[in-house]
């Protein structure tokens, strides 16, 4: 049973990437008293070279627009608290009760699930092996160790080509590995890359097989010849395929995932489960994962938080 002298927030934002931020400068404005857990104010935001297409900021790095949402939310009366939440349970199917890797037990009447995504992995013998010896999933954080090397950036996407723009500022030589014959990143960063000339060689309809080394990443086996070889000798690989939703505590509560492992959500944030509400990259709602459309569905999972509040639900 609970204890009657422990505070039960009106909401918990699990999260604090741009979902979590936005619904929770949005609950403020609503007047709920809430508290948002995360394990990185800022969320996967903060790793992002460039964003240049958030309305009304032409050119901003993710962690300075992430720096902004936090302080907005902050001034907006935002309580914070940095820790990983481990299990949510509910007490006579009333109340949340949040528990924590550092042991804290937070109580809450509504939950907003917005813990975004994590950086898929390509799962190749050597990848644990060498990680953070030469392989890394975040340009952002690595990209000035490897000053005059020669890289590989794995991906086709948005995330790989931003990547590889950066490392252009850096690298000697960059391999851009993509296992299709066509790109999936938005056609300004196709050109902004194709303007670097020699610098960049992509290498289309291949994959990595195996990462290889010693004290540190070496050289990487390729699943189909490149130049008549299947090894490429290189300093680091920055791997960029995507990411995937970090929905197991969702579904350990019952909130139903897709075949993608997506919470599904109602246009308006909803989950099958009274009292919980989704936002951002964990969702289903749409394909583009983008931090404006995050921000967006935390607002609007804060207003059905707002409305159920004023409907007694």
């Amino acid at each position: 049973m609970l204890e009657n002298k422990q505070k039960i927030y009106e909401l918990v934002i699990i999260g604090a990437g741009p979902a979590g931020l936005s619904a929770s400068i949005y609950a403020s404005r609503y007047k709920i008293e809430h508290l948002v857990i995360g394990k990185i104010l800022g969320g996967m935001a903060t790793e992002a070279y460039e964003i240049k297409n958030y309305p009304g900021i032409e050119n901003i790095t993710g962690l300075e627009l992430a720096d902004k949402m936090i302080e907005h939310a902050k001034r907006s009366g935002a309580l914070f608290l940095e820790d990983e939440v481990l299990t949510i349970d509910r007490e006579d199917g009333r109340i949340f009760i949040v528990k924590t890797k550092k042991n804290n037990q937070i109580l809450s009447r509504r939950i907003i699930l917005a813990m975004g995504a994590s950086r898929a992995q390509l799962n190749v013998p050597g990848e644990k092996e060498f990680w953070g010896k030469g392989v890394t999933y975040c340009a952002t954080c690595d990209a000035p160790l490897y000053r005059d090397k020669i890289v590989a950036v794995v991906g086709g996407g948005d995330s790989a080509f931003s990547s590889a723009v950066l490392l252009a500022n850096y690298t000697q030589k960059i391999y851009l590995i993509h296992r299709s014959e066509n790109f999936r990143a938005q056609k300004a960063w196709q050109n902004q890359l194709d303007s670097l000339g020699n610098k960049i060689t992509k290498i289309l309809n291949n994959e990595v097989k195996e990462i290889k080394g010693d004290k540190v990443l070496r050289k990487i086996f390729l699943k189909n010849p490149y130049q008549g070889n299947q090894e490429l000798e290189l300093d680091g690989l920055f791997i960029e395929i995507g990411s995937l939703p970090n929905s197991e505590l969702a579904r350990s509560m019952g909130v139903e995932i897709d075949n993608k492992h997506q919470i599904k959500i109602t246009n308006k944030g909803r989950t099958n489960l009274k009292g919980v509400y989704g936002a951002g990259d964990i969702t289903n709602l749409t394909r583009l994962k983008q931090v404006v459309v995050a921000a967006a569905q935390g607002a609007i999972a804060s207003y059905s938080v707002f409305e159920d509040i004023k409907t007694g639900l």
